[in-house]
Formats: structure tokens, C-alpha cells, sequence
């Protein structure tokens, strides 16, 4: 399969594949996609419309039958994210069948940030902080606590946006990048409007992937869940992560050994731009499966980590306060170029990074299912 996945990139590539950077765009081309291939797709309308209140969705399909082994594709946790994963999407139904092996490619999982050019959905919730343990107390960030107030203006060409920065520089340097990442990205639970914010309650999003995800994959014994990012790592290239400790992570170790990040399980031992996170999808994963599950991020790199977030606190900033139109349409701009670069040949680097992650994952699932 993975022959024929990476030749359908290299030899049609962009003509076949043509990397939309819009929502509507990104969709239109997975339901051509889908109906291409005879497959069925399931959709749910989210209650937030788009910029032009357009109805927004999540979408889903199914390629091939039940089988010992489920592989899930989830694309557009982040929004501006959404649009590396969903040509990995179209690609993959694209190629030939995946034999012995039942294909679940969920799409657009925040379409509400996707349409907006926005990491978080429409209550500024991080859907990667969101799958908080409900039996639980919400998890406590009391660093972030000391960053809020800075964060809010640091995104300004202000005084006070210059004097916020050189502020959480100085704490940066005092606490190391290690702590102040996580207290900046690790996810907080306290102020609404603030950064990382992972929600007082599940988000519908959320809710969708809870509902349909197990009744997907309710006829395999085993569940491989893979979410698709970007923003991290260098740039075209593929980081596989895991943030699962005990057979999860030893399962993802045998298909990507040195080049797997495991930030919870060897925790000293990850570069800072990886930190812990609270409410993470992979946390959710394990709990809605009664199957065992390997779930993994692969993270496409876009720009440097210091431009990442740089452009995270500049949108942050713009979506709290009443500046004009202009001026937040070109925050918006250098958001998406953060996460989703223009250039075509960025995007035919990410598509054979796939196909090497989809060959490593599936020569590892037939290993299971053996």
C-alpha cells in the first residue's frame, strides 16, 4: 500500500492532491474524494456557523470492512492545521485499499476553527486540552496563573504588548523553557478567555468523536489512532509522538524507535517544545476504547518554534480585542502561513513523510494482527 501511496504523490502530486487552504475548499475536495472511491460519508452540522454563516462539519467515512484492526485518520483538531491532514486523507483514499485493515478517516474535528483561521473552536476552547477525565477535578496550571495578564496584551505593537513580552521572556529564562512551555501550552482550566483554555465541559466536538469513534470500531480488537498536526518538528518532515506510557508507547517504540517523542514517559529527557499537556485527545483515546489502543500525534513542521508562537499569542491577542478588520485579517494570514505554508513544495514534503509514517504503521499493524 504504501508503495502505491507514495507514487500516487510523486508521479500525480499536486494535480491530484491541490493542498486547499480554506475550509470549504478542504472539504469539497475529501467528499470528491469520498464519492470518487464509492464511499458513503457521515456528517455532523455544528451548531457555530462560519464567517458567512455558512454550516460547518465534521465528517467521517469508512474505507474497507471490520477488521482485527481499526486504523483511525483524524485531521483539524487545531484549525489552521486542518489542511495537511486532510490531503494526507485524500491521498490515502486515493491509494490502493489498506488489506486487512479497516480504514476510519474522520475530518475537520474543529471546522469552526478551520473556516475562522483559529487553533481553538468557537468558545476558545483547545480541543487538545478538552478530553479532561470527567471523574476528575479539572487538572490545575498555577504557572499559567502568572502569565494570563502578559499573554492577553503580549500580541499588541504596543508599550504595553513590548513591555508583556519582555516580561515573559524574563520568566522564561527564570523558570527555563521547559516549565514556562508547559505552564504557557500545558492547558489551563480557570480562565476562559485565556490561552490553552481546555473547556468547563466536554466540547461538541468532542462529544461527536465519543459517539461515533467506538461504534466504528467496535468489530477490531484492536484500535490505532493517529492525529494529524502541525507546527512542530522541522519543516516537510514527520514527528511521530506518543503520549501514552506502558504498552502503547512500547507498541509505537517497535514501529518508529529513535525517532518516536514521548513526552510523558521520558519527560527529562524531550526538548522543551514538547511539553506535558493536560485533557489531551490521547488521554480521551484510551478511555472510550475497551479495545487495546495505540494512539499517536504526527506533527508536520512548519516554521521555527519561536514563529509558532509568535503568530499563537498575535491571534490571541486579535481575537480579544476590537481592532480593525485589516490589521486582523493579516494576523490571520501569518497564522495560516504558520501552520499551513503556501509553498506546494512544503506540501509534497509533508505527503512522502506520510507515506514513510503510513508504511511504518501498517508493517506494525499487520505485526499485531498476526
Amino acid at each position: 500500500m504504501s508503495a502505491g501511496f507514495a507514487r500516487c504523490n510523486t508521479e500525480q502530486g499536486s494535480e491530484l492532491m491541490a493542498y486547499p487552504r480554506h475550509y470549504l475548499s478542504a472539504r469539497t475536495q475529501f467528499l470528491q474524494q469520498a464519492d470518487s472511491a464509492g464511499l458513503s460519508v457521515r456528517s455532523h452540522a455544528l451548531k457555530a456557523r462560519g464567517p458567512d454563516r455558512e454550516v460547518l462539519y465534521i465528517d467521517a467515512t469508512v474505507v474497507g470492512e471490520p477488521s482485527p484492526v481499526t486504523l483511525v485518520v483524524n485531521s483539524g483538531v487545531h484549525g489552521p492545521e486542518l489542511y495537511a491532514g486532510s490531503a494526507c486523507q485524500c491521498a490515502l483514499i486515493a491509494a490502493p485499499p489498506l488489506e486487512g485493515i479497516q480504514l476510519v478517516l474522520v475530518h475537520a474535528i474543529n471546522p469552526w476553527g478551520s473556516a475562522h483561521v483559529r487553533r481553538n473552536n468557537e468558545n476558545n476552547v483547545d480541543l487538545c486540552r478538552n478530553f479532561t477525565d470527567p471523574e476528575q477535578k479539572s487538572p490545575r496550571n498555577d504557572d499559567y496563573d502568572e502569565l494570563h495578564d502578559w499573554l492577553a496584551v503580549c500580541g499588541a505593537h504596543t508599550p504595553a504588548g513590548r513591555q508583556a513580552k519582555s516580561r515573559l521572556g524574563e520568566t522564561a529564562l527564570s523558570w527555563g523553557e521547559k516549565r514556562y512551555n508547559e505552564a504557557l501550552l500545558g492547558g489551563q482550566y480557570k480562565h476562559r478567555d485565556g490561552f490553552a483554555f481546555g473547556g468547563f465541559a466536554p466540547s461538541e466536538s468532542r462529544q461527536v468523536l465519543e459517539s461515533w469513534l467506538p461504534e466504528s470500531c467496535s468489530g477490531s480488537e484492536h484500535v490505532v489512532l493517529l492525529d494529524l498536526h502541525t507546527g512542530l518538528g522541522s519543516p516537510g518532515k514527520a514527528t511521530p509522538i506518543s503520549m501514552q506510557s506502558g504498552p502503547g508507547l512500547a507498541t509505537a517504540q517497535g514501529w518508529f524507535g529513535d525517532e518516536l517523542i514521548a513526552p510523558v514517559a521520558h519527560a527529562e529527557q524531550v526538548e522543551a517544545q514538547f511539553p506535558c499537556v493536560h485533557g489531551h485527545t490521547t488521554a480521551g483515546h484510551e478511555r472510550l476504547f475497551v479495545q487495546s489502543v495505540v494512539s499517536l500525534i504526527i506533527e508536520f513542521g512548519t516554521h521555527a518554534h519561536d514563529r509558532i508562537t509568535d503568530a499563537l499569542l498575535r491571534d490571541h491577542w486579535a481575537e480579544h480585542e476590537d481592532i480593525h478588520p485589516a490589521d486582523k485579517a493579516l494576523i490571520k494570514d501569518y497564522l495560516l502561513e504558520s501552520f499551513a505554508p503556501a509553498d506546494p513544495q512544503w506540501m509534497d514534503e509533508v505527503l512522502l513523510a506520510f507515506a514513510d509514517v503510513m508504511k511504518k504503521v501498517v508493517r506494525g499493524i499487520k505485526e499485531m494482527a498476526d
